[in-house]
């Protein structure tokens, strides 16, 4: 009865020896659990870019136009931005936008930044 109960004891040992190393060995991967990045975020709600996507505004607000850039919201609203005046360092020069509306059209651009004695640098949306 003895031997037995010895022999039971020592298989309980190597079993909690052996939990010990599993979770010792798991540590890293639980510690490492991370929030999503930015970039992984904003995928989860993503808009489906198509050609289409690049219909021209009518009328053009500005003559001159460069600098676009494009984010989807999370509710699927595309919104683009863009750096545009007559001419680069002429005095008109802003930071307009539009966005994709629900038929699927571009609304009127409007103008979000000029201030003629700063410099506005090309619009990146996030």
């Amino acid at each position: 009865e003895k031997y037995g109960y010895h022999r039971q004891s020592g298989n309980m040992t190597v079993r909690c020896a052996a939990l010990l190393v599993i979770g010792i060995a798991s540590l890293p991967f639980v510690l490492s659990a991370r929030e999503p990045t930015l970039a992984e975020k904003s995928t989860r709600h993503a808009t489906r870019m198509t050609e289409d996507i690049f219909t021209p505004l009518h009328p053009a607000p500005t003559r001159n136009c460069h600098a676009s850039t494009l984010v989807s919201l999370s509710d699927g609203t595309v919104v683009a931005a863009w750096f545009g005046g007559t001419k680069e360092k002429n005095p008109d020069v802003g930071i307009w936008m539009s966005r994709k509306n629900e038929e699927d059209a571009w609304d009127a651009a409007f103008q979000v930044a000029k201030i003629e004695e700063v410099a506005h640098w090309n619009p990146v949306l996030y």
